[in-house]
């Protein structure tokens, strides 16, 4: 299978995202001063940040994807702000407007910790609104299957398919923009390993 060129350029853009980001780090007091805590009351981690580096992410996963129950709860990791949410459901990942492929997501802002977190595969798009303050542990969306996942080998859409549901939970600082089909969407500016962040699991 070729290499297509959109996740060429996804290469090589998250490749120069993460040298940004390993040089404009979180202070280990923030990181321990402010914990997050896990967004499923009991996920089972199924992809750690850096996996499979070399196939599709070339410097390895970008988050944490965790599973618990297809309709599961899925929390806010702290108090916060929704500062985005949308719905990256295409059905080719070689649509201009599929980008990352997230399926139904979320965002929040902390102003706390001056991080973002973002809550990805949902099962519907969620429904809080931009500008909604929210609690730690307060419902923002349910565990889904929808977007695309690469865990396999292959890139695969799962949209829709309930034996795949998993939650994509990243932390960082994103720019939020709107296409000219008038979507929300984000890019990565910095990335972080969501587990410095997260108690460890029980």
């Amino acid at each position: 299978m070729k290499t297509s060129l959109k996740n060429m350029v996804i290469k090589l853009s998250l490749a120069g995202l993460l040298a940004v980001s390993s040089s404009c780090s979180i202070t280990d007091a923030q990181k321990n001063d402010y914990k997050l805590q896990w967004p499923l009351d009991n996920p089972a981690v199924t992809q750690k940040f850096g996996e499979n580096k070399g196939t599709m992410y070339r410097d390895g996963h970008l988050g944490v994807d965790m599973t618990e129950y297809f309709g599961a709860p899925v929390k806010a990791a702290a108090e916060g702000v929704v500062v985005a949410r949308g719905s990256d459901n295409c059905s080719n990942f070689e649509e201009p407007n599929c980008n990352y492929g997230f399926g139904n997501w979320i965002m929040l802002w902390h102003p706390e910790l001056k991080v973002n977190t973002v809550y990805s595969h949902l099962e519907e798009q969620a429904d809080k609104d931009v500008g909604l303050e929210v609690k730690q542990g307060e419902t923002i969306g349910y565990e889904g299957g929808s977007g695309f996942q690469f865990d396999t080998g292959t890139l695969e859409q799962v949209t829709g398919d309930e034996s795949r549901h998993h939650l994509d939970f990243m932390v960082g600082k994103f720019h939020i923009y709107t296409t000219f089909e008038d979507k929300t969407d984000f890019q990565l500016i910095e990335i972080y390993d969501p587990f410095e962040f997260l108690p460890p699991l029980k």
